[in-house]
């Protein structure tokens, strides 16, 4: 041990002592984006929490929303609670179950993926998902699979809620859709 010690003194020749022993801790510093996430503009938003029954969040029908030139989709099955829409919206989830890309799909083979993918979600008791349509650029200005997904995810009975994705998912040519639990039985 005489050996040992003798290495530490040679080690720690030229070190100053420190005058205080005691260290502050901190917690550590989370770095805050310099630019909040792309989700749906604060009046598009404050619009949906102040919306009444009267304004079709409450009917099976999806709603539209124009923001910066471009609609944006959100729907809410009749009997839901408004905050299921709204965590839907901030992307207040855990990711993604499963995700269908319908780009470059015709409009009869695109309906019938859609009902596939949906039902099989169901089955499987998946509960979020992300259905990437486009925003119609190649269509003749015309966004033929947006429209789709807007009429026919309403019809199934497993969707609780969707609305348009974060920008970083794809923005307006995407969909965040959440399943029901009861549906995954």
């Amino acid at each position: 041990m005489a050996e040992d010690d003798l290495d530490f003194a040679e080690a720690m020749q030229g070190v100053k002592r420190l005058k205080a022993d005691k260290v502050a801790l901190r917690p550590p510093q989370v770095a805050k984006p310099k630019q909040p996430l792309s989700r749906l503009s604060a009046e598009a938003f404050t619009a949906f929490k102040s919306s009444s029954p009267a304004t079709g969040l409450k009917t099976n029908q999806a709603a539209m929303q124009n923001e910066h030139g471009t609609q944006r989709l959100f729907f809410l099955r009749a009997g839901q609670q408004k905050k299921v829409l709204s965590r839907l919206m901030q992307a207040k989830f855990s990711g993604f179950d499963a995700q269908l890309d319908l780009h470059g799909m015709r409009q009869a083979r695109a309906e019938q993926a859609l009902q596939q993918f949906i039902e099989g979600s169901a089955q499987q008791g998946l509960r979020y998902l992300l259905i990437v349509h486009g925003k119609g650029q190649h269509s003749d200005g015309r966004a033929v699979l947006k429209d789709i997904c807007a009429a026919q995810l309403p019809q199934h009975a497993a969707v609780l809620a969707f609305c348009s994705a974060r920008q970083v998912d794809g923005g307006t040519g995407a969909l965040y859709v959440q399943l029901s639990k009861a549906a995954n039985a």
